[in-house]
């Protein structure tokens, strides 16, 4: 496992939220393990930084405005589909993966 993947994990942990490899990984397993009340707190914090990554990767309204339709912003819980949910994960890895110096 490289260091800077490490060091992105890592830093996941400090944020409170699951942490996951790239290209995809199932967080289910760490869902599991967690209460209802952890669910839930690990979720918004979730969203907190996905929301923070588009708009630490949004240089232009054209880049903010094409992200946000990639992430699925404004659709109902019930139009998400998974391709939305990759999306906002690839948004906050790539931020991450960013502060870590990489």
């Amino acid at each position: 496992m490289e260091s800077s993947h490490v060091l992105i994990l890592m830093r996941m942990i400090e944020e409170g939220i699951i942490p996951y490899d790239w290209p995809r990984n199932t967080l289910e397993p760490g869902f599991n393990s967690l209460t209802e009340e952890e669910h839930h707190t690990v979720r918004r914090k979730f969203r907190k930084l996905w929301r923070k990554a588009l708009k630490y990767h949004s240089r232009s309204n054209v880049v903010f405005h094409n992200l946000s339709q990639a992430c699925g912003v404004g659709l109902d819980k019930n139009e998400l589909r998974s391709i939305h949910h990759l999306q906002r994960a690839k948004l906050v890895y790539d931020m991450l993966k960013v502060q870590a110096g990489y």
